[in-house]
């Protein structure tokens, strides 16, 4: 009687970790927007990558309030002129990182941002900023942010995903 009291409680709390646990699969770039102004963008994936990065140009460090905050522009391809069009944020600085790659170690500056990928909204995430205009995708979505997604990323494929975020 215990054994089958004991299998019952196991199978009831597999059936709920289970549940807590919905994870969707993602290819490893997919469309998505940076809120609030509704930027689209093409966001890779990245499973190596413990951040996320969004390419930031005119990166502008200042004080106001006793806080450092930053100031950067975000460019827009695709749009209807030939040149593209830049977004300014300002957004309050969380901390500096240091990053370490290939090419050595460089400081960045993290700020907290609001993304959409998939129709899921995702609030104040971490992203560093960086100069991504080398890079063929304007944002890297890091291992924090695909957890947060409950991502699981299908790196034969790009652009799976189909559901649209609300402008």
């Amino acid at each position: 009687m215990s054994t089958f009291i004991l299998s019952a409680l196991l199978l009831m709390a597999a059936s709920v970790s289970a549940a807590d646990n919905t994870q969707v699969i993602y290819g490893w770039v997919e469309h998505g927007i940076i809120l609030p102004n509704s930027i689209p963008l093409e966001m890779k994936f990245d499973t190596g990558a413990k951040s996320s990065s969004v390419d930031a140009n005119g990166i502008e460090l200042y004080e106001k309030d006793n806080t450092q905050w930053v100031r950067f522009n975000i460019d827009i391809e695709g749009t209807d002129s030939d040149k593209p069009r830049s977004v300014q944020y300002d957004l309050p600085v969380i901390r500096k990182v240091k990053i370490s790659g290939a090419g050595g170690e460089v400081h960045r500056v993290v700020v907290l941002m609001d993304i959409c990928i998939d129709g899921h909204s995702l609030k104040k995430e971490e992203f560093t900023l960086a100069n991504r205009s080398n890079k063929q995708y304007p944002v890297l979505i890091g291992r924090s942010t695909l957890q947060h997604l409950g991502a699981l990323v299908d790196s034969s494929k790009k652009f799976i995903r189909s559901g649209k975020c609300s402008t």
